[in-house]
């Protein structure tokens, strides 16, 4: 299944793994790679695919996310943001209860950092229904928003069906970033057309 044929960026967490941190700094890496050693495993692990999340959000807004020191607005406005992509269709496959799980993580997370001491936004994160009506508006604003196209590109990746129907993603990140999308999209196509047994041979 080509990229470019669906709209979901994050179609599956698993394909998280492959990329690379870029927009989040080291300094916060470590910060939250340093809170870990309180977490169970599987936390950890939940933990992980929201970073991931979050460094895909900040890369197709185009934004750099910079520890806060003080009281930002536009702090409020990047997590009021991303709360809004962790609900939609658009940005993230999921069912609601993993979205309102990773949002009532995020909210942990940034305590944990001691970062929420500086939003001034308040957020009802202690229920389904109380995170449901916060999100509404959230989500209308970041489906409204110019995302950038060629990193949304990169971030819905390559995702592929075997002839036994069964969902492959192909990690061609390195040839993207060496040969650029169109002998990327030429590459994927005649992988994706072997791959899926519609092809009688490689030519």
């Amino acid at each position: 299944m080509s990229p470019q044929n669906s709209r979901t960026i994050i179609q599956n967490t698993r394909s998280l793994r492959y990329y690379d941190f870029e927009r989040i700094g080291s300094d916060t890496l470590q910060l939250v790679s340093d809170i870990f050693t309180n977490f169970s495993k599987a936390r950890v692990q939940r933990c992980r695919i929201l970073l991931k999340l979050f460094e895909c959000y900040l890369q197709i807004t185009d934004q750099k996310f910079i520890f806060p020191n003080a009281v930002d607005s536009k702090l409020d406005c990047t997590v009021d943001l991303f709360i809004g992509a962790l609900c939609s269709n658009t940005f993230l496959n999921a069912k609601v209860a993993q979205r309102y799980g990773l949002i009532k993580l995020l909210m942990e997370l940034l305590d944990s950092l001691k970062i929420s001491q500086f939003l001034s936004i308040n957020i009802p994160f202690a229920t389904q229904d109380g995170i449901k009506k916060y999100s509404i508006s959230r989500i209308k604003l970041f489906e409204s928003i110019t995302l950038r196209e060629e990193h949304v590109y990169y971030w819905q990746g390559w995702w592929t069906y075997s002839k036994a129907n069964t969902k492959w993603f192909l990690q061609l990140h390195g040839v993207y970033k060496c040969y650029g999308r169109e002998f990327t999209e030429r590459l994927f196509n005649q992988i994706d057309t072997v791959f899926s047994g519609c092809a009688q041979s490689i030519p």
